[in-house]
């Protein structure tokens, strides 16, 4: 079935299924190349989805009008299509935003612009000082990374217990989790080796805090310090372009628009240039010392040249970036962060809760 969009002499229809436009010209269409191109015009306002062009030319006598489809393919070619983001129609926000709840995207349940809980829930403690809550995540993964090595350099007391925060079903809004994290973001932490405890949300301020109460994987002044600790906040600062923006438009949203993923591409790709340069001449990050900046930068962006993050490696040409996965699978490949990768993920190879080191002994290998 399709749609007519313009008839006369010159028709330009489209498929309403396929949204396949067809341009059909007649022959003794007056002025037919300034015609065509003005139409060019407007099928370039009016395409809205996936697909291409399809060049109808009816004549009793084709080879009259050999010349001018030449001319009208070549005119095809090198218009560039661009996908509307809103059905062909720029979006005008109104003078007062409301809030109008979605229901395509993957996260509509859980997506919404006020803060608190939802519901009460007192959360679960177990026998260790520390208790995380959590799930595996990038943001997640950095923390349960960091407590797996600290146990691995013989951290004893960094034992904790991680439990499963399932932010599909909202376990983020319950009143236990707001009264840890008011900002209903995983992962958030609780020492109770501090009277009262003491809450940490924020990955990366979780990060620092284990690190610096166990003097480790963080240098404690100078330049290092300052390499690392920049490291880390390059890490906070650049990923929601990476996850926010870019694994969003690309894997999330409920159609793919050509605007946004460019935009989020190119900063992604900026980003992998970045990290690749610097480690041209660096074992690790901020240098010779594996430490937090590592950690926190690996979950993201290890994972991603890696493992794929959002199904995007040949998309983004990760195999180009020669250096940053270098780096990335000597952090991969490290005893604890094949542990900590592992933790608060819901499958057969991974742990929903980690109390004890021994809850890794009937794992499936991974």
């Amino acid at each position: 079935p399709f749609k007519p969009l313009f008839q006369g002499q010159t028709c330009l229809a489209t498929d309403t299924k396929t949204g396949l436009i067809l341009l059909i010209l007649r022959e003794g269409v007056p002025n037919a190349e300034s015609e065509s191109y003005s139409f060019l015009c407007s099928v370039r306002a009016l395409r809205n989805g996936p697909g291409v062009y399809s060049l109808w030319l009816l004549s009793e006598q084709p080879s009259s009008m050999s010349g001018f489809a030449f001319l009208l393919v070549c005119k095809l070619k090198s218009t560039r299509v661009r996908t509307s983001m809103t059905d062909s129609k720029t979006y005008t926000p109104p003078r007062v935003w409301q809030w109008e709840q979605e229901t395509e995207s993957r996260f509509a349940n859980i997506n919404r612009p006020i803060a608190g809980a939802t519901h009460e829930k007192v959360l679960p403690v177990g026998e260790h000082p520390l208790q995380l809550y959590s799930l595996a995540t990038p943001n997640g993964v950095k923390v349960t990374i960091l407590l797996e090595e600290l146990l691995a350099i013989g951290k004893t007391t960094a034992e904790y217990d991680a439990w499963l925060i399932n932010i599909g079903e909202g376990d983020q809004f319950s009143s236990g989790f707001v009264d840890l994290n008011p900002n209903s973001k995983i992962p958030a932490l609780a020492d109770h080796s501090t009277s009262p405890r003491t809450r940490v949300f924020e990955s990366g301020a979780i990060m620092m805090y284990l690190a610096e109460k166990f003097e480790a994987f963080i240098p404690m002044d100078g330049p290092g310090r300052a390499e690392c600790l920049s490291w880390l906040f390059w890490q906070m600062g650049s990923a929601p372009y990476l996850g926010g923006g870019f694994g969003h438009f690309y894997a999330y949203a409920p159609a793919k628009w050509e605007y946004p993923i460019n935009r989020y591409t190119m900063e992604i790709k900026r980003q992998l240039d970045v990290l690749d340069r610097t480690l041209v001449a660096r074992q690790f990050l901020c240098g010779d010392e594996y430490n937090i900046a590592d950690m926190a930068v690996y979950s993201w962006y290890g994972q991603l040249v890696l493992t794929g993050l959002y199904e995007s490696k040949e998309f983004l040409q990760v195999d180009s970036y020669t250096h940053l996965l270098r780096w990335a699978s000597e952090v991969h490949n490290r005893p604890a962060v094949k542990r900590g990768r592992k933790i608060n993920r819901a499958s057969k190879s991974g742990l929903m809760e980690r109390h004890a080191a021994s809850d890794f002994d009937h794992l499936e290998s991974r």
